[in-house]
Parts: C-alpha cells; sequence; structure tokens
C-alpha cells in the first residue's frame, strides 16, 4: 500500500515526515521540491486564558502575568449601586495594590457631544469618565469593555488601552460609549491587575486573554 496517495505522510511508514510534530503546530508546505513538515503556526491570535466571575465581590483580579506579553482583558460587570470603575496594578503579583501615580485619559460621546478628562497623577486609573466629572455605571445597565493591556519593555511604564460602553448612573441614565488610555509612572514590572469600583462591590464576568505569535 506504500503507493497511495499521502502514505508518505504517515507515521508508520518510511515517509519524510520525521515526527507528529508537537501540539499547536501545523502540517505545512516547506517550499517547492520539499517534503511537508510540522511548524509552529504562522501570525498572530489570542489565547484565552481564564474567566473571572464575581457576585458582590469587593474587585476582581489577575496575577502571574508577564511584564514583555500583552494581553487582552474583555469585561461585562455592573456595580451594586451606581459608581466609577477603577483599575489598579502591583509589582508584586497581587500582595499589594498600587494607590499613586497613575496617568490617565478618556473621552466620551453622549448623543453627538464628545467630552474628555484626564489626570497625570492619581491614586488609580479612571475607566470610566466623561468631561471633569466622573459619570458613574449605571447599577442595573452595567457596562462592557474591552482592554489591551500592551508590553512593558526595560525602563518603560505598563500601558492599557480601551473602549467601552456603559449605562451612566441617574438622573438620565444615558448610553455612552468611550475610550481611553493610561498607565503607572513606574518602571518597576507589573505583573497583577485588579478592577474595582470605588466603593460598592461588583457582579459580572472578566475574561483574560494573552496575545501569541503577534
Amino acid at each position: 500500500m506504500s503507493g497511495i496517495i499521502g502514505s508518505r505522510f504517515n507515521n508508520r511508514g518510511s515517509g519524510l515526515v520525521g515526527s507528529l510534530g508537537t501540539d499547536g503546530q501545523v502540517f505545512t508546505s516547506a517550499g517547492a521540491g520539499t517534503g511537508a513538515v510540522f511548524e509552529d503556526a504562522a501570525g498572530g491570535g489570542l489565547e484565552f486564558i481564564e474567566r473571572s466571575t464575581t457576585a458582590g465581590a469587593a474587585s476582581d483580579a489577575f496575577t502571574s502575568l508577564l511584564p514583555t506579553t500583552a494581553y487582552q482583558i474583555v469585561g461585562s460587570i455592573k456595580p451594586a449601586a451606581d459608581d466609577t470603575l477603577l483599575l489598579r496594578v502591583s509589582d508584586d503579583d497581587g500582595s499589594s495594590y498600587e494607590t499613586d501615580s497613575y496617568f490617565w485619559g478618556t473621552s466620551a460621546t453622549q448623543g453627538s457631544t464628545l467630552e474628555n478628562s484626564s489626570n497625570t497623577s492619581d491614586g488609580e486609573i479612571v475607566v470610566v469618565c466623561k468631561d471633569a466629572t466622573v459619570e458613574d455605571v449605571d447599577s442595573t445597565g452595567g457596562c462592557a469593555f474591552h482592554m489591551t493591556m500592551l508590553p512593558q519593555l526595560s525602563g518603560t511604564n505598563r500601558r492599557f488601552v480601551w473602549r467601552m460602553g456603559w449605562e451612566r448612573g441617574g438622573p438620565t441614565y444615558d448610553w455612552l460609549y468611550g475610550q481611553g488610555g493610561g498607565g503607572w509612572d513606574s518602571s518597576n514590572a507589573v505583573d497583577a491587575i485588579q478592577f474595582l469600583f470605588r466603593s460598592q462591590t461588583m457582579t459580572g464576568t472578566i475574561d483574560l486573554y494573552k496575545w501569541v505569535n503577534a
């Protein structure tokens, strides 16, 4: 049966493929006139790491993060009562979270109006903000967001960029769309992050992914 099509690629005969490769590799051409081989898949993509589910929790955190790896965070959460969504970081794998030296900027669209806010030295990164006044996330409508945690090169800050939509707490309960960016003004390696509302507990899910082959 050695003459059947494809027999030289099986793992029982005397084919050109010496092994079946490793987990995650693909069987691909090695070029004209050369036998096909198993290689790492080309290009980049997202690899799911974990989902964190909260119900009345004070905060939600991800630890054991690698400073030079890019991460993607996707969340859908709401506070127990109207409140402000914040982000803090840690350089000791979550044993403590920093409470100063954050910088951030946001813009939000309410109808046809675009308004902005920023801070260059704050106690946390404010993820939801509009104009000079923080606009709380409504406890019923909640918020949905996706955030990229950029790689931290030696001697640089850890930075974040995000987009989100949220229902603003009373009295008008408008649905807002926004984007922002920020970071922690230190070159210490950030290896954990924490989401929390300023004073209320949270309920919802946050998924963590990492970028691979990017």
